[in-house]
């Protein structure tokens, strides 16, 4: 029999006792609600984004303009999700020390994905000095389902699941441990339709 008063339970998908606004570096996957091939097609070796697609891929590359120690690394966007490897530099008010890793490289502009912080920009307009990775993913799923639904002349559909997969990239040869390696081998992506 179904109590409504006990709510579901659901798997903890973040690890327990990490501060996600640690310096560091994050491979996330976002798939659409229901799985629905909204962001383009694929033809050939190829995606070709549909107008919602180049809505999700510019809110995505406008993420760093909204949070300043942000510094976003390889992303691809498939018709039904999109892998996209992020960092946070420099330091968070009142984070804890980052955790151990060697992975840094020089984006275009000078930013550093140096999650110990060596480099980050200066501040920007409205920039959260502090945020935590829950926060510029649901920055980035609100703002673009509102878009995507203004495009598509609807109102409170959800574009995206509720919940999204992350992998904290750390040295030690896990599966993704260089994800943009593996987002190298994903097809190749063209604008428009």
């Amino acid at each position: 029999m179904h109590n409504p008063i006990v709510l579901p339970h659901r798997k903890q998908l973040r690890l327990r006792g990490y501060d996600y606004a640690f310096p560091g570096v994050y491979f996330v996957t976002i798939c659409s609600a229901g799985k629905r091939p909204v962001f383009g097609s694929i033809r050939g070796e190829s995606i070709v984004l549909s107008r919602a697609g180049e809505i999700v891929r510019c809110e995505w590359i406008a993420l760093v303009e909204r949070f300043a120690r942000l510094v976003l690394d390889e992303f691809v966007i498939m018709p039904n999700h999109l892998h996209g490897v992020l960092a946070f530099v420099g330091h968070a008010g009142g984070a804890s020390p980052s955790p151990t890793t060697t992975n840094t490289t020089t984006k275009p502009g000078g930013a550093s994905l140096d999650p110990k912080g060596g480099a980050s920009r200066g501040p920007t307009g409205g920039a959260s000095p502090s945020p935590t990775l829950f926060d510029v993913i649901g920055a980035f799923k609100s703002i673009s389902t509102i878009k995507v639904n203004k495009l598509l002349g609807r109102r409170g559909v959800p574009l995206w699941q509720r919940s999204y997969y992350e992998h904290i990239v750390r040295t030690g040869g896990g599966p993704h441990e260089d994800p943009a390696v593996y987002l190298g081998e994903s097809v190749d992506v063209v604008v428009g339709s």
